[in-house]
């Protein structure tokens, strides 16, 4: 396969990001532009006033009571209590062992004592396929009461497979979510796919404390067709007081959603063996144009942590959501969020996956009118914080 060109820099299996621009302008061609629009707009109740969604009635539950028992922010997932990759050492490094370590078995999860409210020092970005996200799941009232509570336990979400000529299902959910004192905005991707089952990505995000990044967010070119659905990436900073003395973190997401029958066997037309080549060719164009050194890779990859193949062979990569199935029969993990533990220490090691049953208290029936998948979360600190053991290095070049 042809080698191309980024910025001067070899990228492999025909994964071009020369085209992007470098100015004002994200993309020109609808192919690879990404749609974003901010709704940040409305009136309501809290959090805390949610309504249990999936009521048995067709109207929504008006007893603030129903919400009991719903996860707090900090009251779900598990912990790995052997690295807490956040906590700078003394001499401004932190443990390269601890840092590297595997989640291990899930802890009990976090208390809180803080209710509704996020943790002011930390930020949970996640990712969620919301099966078939198109107009008949978007007008389910209580479905997307239950999406815009998931929504709002976190702080960026990426989101798979929104099934709609436009950002119709993606405007509808900010409004819900939009209906309190919360203010979340949005990005969408353009539909994308081979067949008549197009998709899209999206973002969402809590403008309260995490801003994107202008001109950062597009849909990855892939002129020789090598992947089903193109990745959609973004660029966030987290919103932090003016007198703290330190940067906001600032993170690049890759959202991902592979086709299920594209990876199996470990042969270069697996898209896990594109995604490796996708993944630092953002790296290394992010960090030329705008020295970002901190990139998550989530989605749906219809794959268990064993088979991620090649891009589960890039040193420090490593998937954090631990060993709970993500899908909602819960049998398989087929979600990740891919987190470089070398570069990365402003994860905090907490990190898990939201149980649409356990942690929501619905019923099996339920929680599949929401979706077959579960939202998959991980936690950082919002400060910008050095490499384990020294500031980060330029990433390699990806020439082979």
């Amino acid at each position: 396969m042809g080698l191309l060109s980024l910025l001067g820099f070899g990228v492999t299996k025909g994964i071009d990001l020369s085209r992007f621009d470098r100015g004002n302008e994200v993309l020109a061609e609808a192919k690879v532009a990404a749609i974003a629009r901010e709704r940040a707009d409305g009136e309501g109740p809290l959090l805390t006033e949610f309504r249990h969604a999936l009521a048995n009635s067709p109207s929504e539950p008006t007893d603030p009571a129903q919400v009991n028992g719903l996860p707090q922010p900090s009251d779900f997932g598990h912990t790995n209590n052997q690295a807490q990759p956040n906590q700078a050492q003394p001499n401004g490094s932190a443990n390269n062992n601890a840092a590297l370590a595997g989640n291990g078995n899930p802890q009990q999860p976090p208390t809180s004592s803080s209710g509704n409210q996020k943790p002011f020092d930390r930020i949970r970005i996640a990712s969620f396929n919301i099966k078939v996200f198109g107009k008949s799941k978007s007008e389910d009232t209580n479905v997307m009461g239950v999406l815009a509570h998931i929504m709002q336990l976190f702080d960026v979400v990426a989101i798979q497979e929104v099934r709609s000529p436009d950002s119709f299902p993606v405007d509808k959910l900010i409004q819900r979510i939009n209906q309190g004192n919360t203010r979340y905005a949005s990005s969408v991707g353009v539909a994308q796919g081979r067949s008549s089952q197009l998709e899209q990505y999206a973002y969402v995000w809590d403008t309260t404390r995490i801003r994107e990044i202008p001109n950062a967010t597009y849909v990855v070119n892939d002129p020789e067709d090598l992947m089903h659905r193109s990745p959609m990436v973004a660029t966030f900073e987290c919103i932090v007081p003016a007198n703290a003395g330190r940067n906001g973190f600032k993170f690049t997401m890759i959202n991902v959603h592979t086709d299920p029958d594209e990876v199996k066997g470990d042969t270069p037309a697996n898209e896990l063996n594109v995604l490796d080549d996708v993944y630092k060719s953002v790296r290394e164009f992010e960090y030329m144009r705008q020295g970002e050194d901190d990139f998550f890779l989530v989605g749906d990859l219809n794959v268990d942590p064993q088979h991620l193949y090649e891009l589960g062979q890039i040193p420090g990569l490593q998937s954090v959501t631990g060993p709970t199935p993500t899908n909602t029969k819960g049998t398989a993990i087929y979600d990740h969020i891919l987190v470089d533990r070398m570069t990365t220490s402003e994860f905090t090691g907490s990190a898990g996956v939201l149980e649409l049953v356990q942690h929501l208290g619905l019923t099996p029936d339920q929680a599949w009118a929401v979706s077959d998948h579960q939202p998959i979360w991980a936690e950082f600190s919002i400060y910008e914080q050095p490499a384990f053991g020294a500031i980060a290095t330029r990433p390699q070049a990806n020439a082979r």
